[in-house]
C-alpha cells in the first residue's frame, strides 16, 4: 500500500508508509524494496523525517534522513565474541609496550619517542580488558554452548574470502620484510593492496598510498623521532 498521491519511483523502488508518527511529531517511511515475508527491512535502509505530505503531494526532496534503529535485521549477521576481540588486543598491546622499550631516548628530554606508541598501548590494552570481560560475562548468560565465532553467508563468497585473507597476509608481510625493504616500500605496498582490496579506483591507488605513506613517514621519523627502517633506500636517507 503507497501513501496516497504516491506513484512508483523513477529507480523502480517502492515508497511504502512506515509505522506512524514518532513521538517528536516526526514521520518515518521505509524507502527501498519491499521485505520478503517474514523478514525486516534492510539494516541500512534509510528512514526521512520531517512532516507528513499532504495528500497528493510528495515528500520534499531536501527531507533530512536518519538511520532507524528498529529497522535492524535479525541475528543472522557474521558475530564474533568480545572475549576473541579482547584477546587479540590485549595481545597486540603487550607487543607494542615490549617493541617500544627498544626506542632510543632523546638527550635532554624526558619524554622519547616511546610515549606516544606506549600511551595508546595501555589504552589498547584498558579497552581489550573490558571487552574480555563483557564477551565472557555474555557468554555465561547464553550458557557454554554459546560460539565464540558464528559464522554468515559471506565465508562463501570468494571475493570476501579473499580480501580477508588479503587484509591479514598484508599484515603479515609488514612485519616479515619491513626491515629489508624499509618502511616507505613495504607501506606503499602495504597501502596499495588494501586500497586495491577496498575498491579505490586504479589510476588513484599509487599516488594515495605513496602520498600517505610519505606523510605517515615524516611525522613518525621527523617529527616523533621514531627510528623507521630505511632498508634498501639507505642511501637516499635524508
Amino acid at each position: 500500500m503507497r501513501h496516497p498521491g504516491e506513484g512508483r519511483d523513477p529507480s523502480g523502488l517502492l515508497r511504502h508508509p512506515g509505522e506512524g508518527r514518532d513521538p517528536s511529531g516526526y514521520c518515518g517511511r521505509r524507502i527501498g524494496p519491499r521485505p520478503a515475508p517474514g523478514r525486516r527491512a534492510d539494516e541500512n535502509q534509510a528512514v526521512p523525517i520531517g512532516p507528513r505530505p499532504a495528500p497528493g503531494r510528495r515528500a520534499d526532496e531536501n527531507q533530512r534522513w536518519r538511520w532507524d534503529p528498529s529497522l535492524r535485521q535479525g541475528d543472522d549477521r557474521m558475530k564474533i565474541n568480545d572475549a576473541v576481540w579482547g584477546a587479540l588486543f590485549l595481545l597486540l598491546a603487550v607487543a607494542i609496550l615490549i617493541h617500544v622499550q627498544g626506542f632510543p631516548t632523546i638527550p635532554g628530554q624526558k619524554f622519547g619517542p616511546a610515549l606516544f606508541p606506549g600511551v595508546i598501548a595501555a589504552g589498547l590494552g584498558a579497552c581489550a580488558l573490558v571487552l574480555l570481560a563483557r564477551g565472557f560475562a555474555k557468554r555465561g548468560s547464553r550458557g557454554n554452548g554459546a560460539r565464540w565465532i558464528a559464522v554468515d553467508d559471506w565465508i562463501h563468497s570468494r571475493r570476501h574470502v579473499v580480501g580477508f585473507a588479503t587484509v591479514l597476509g598484508i599484515n603479515v608481510l609488514y612485519v616479515a620484510v619491513v626491515d629489508r625493504l624499509g618502511f616507505i616500500i613495504t607501506g606503499t605496498i602495504y597501502l596499495g593492496a588494501l586500497f586495491a582490496v577496498f575498491g579505490v579506483r586504479v589510476r588513484s591507488i599509487v599516488p594515495l598510498a605513496v602520498v600517505i605513506t610519505l606523510g605517515i613517514h615524516y611525522a613518525f621519523y621527523k617529527l616523533l623521532k621514531v627510528p623507521l627502517p630505511w632498508g634498501i633506500l639507505e642511501r637516499l636517507a635524508w
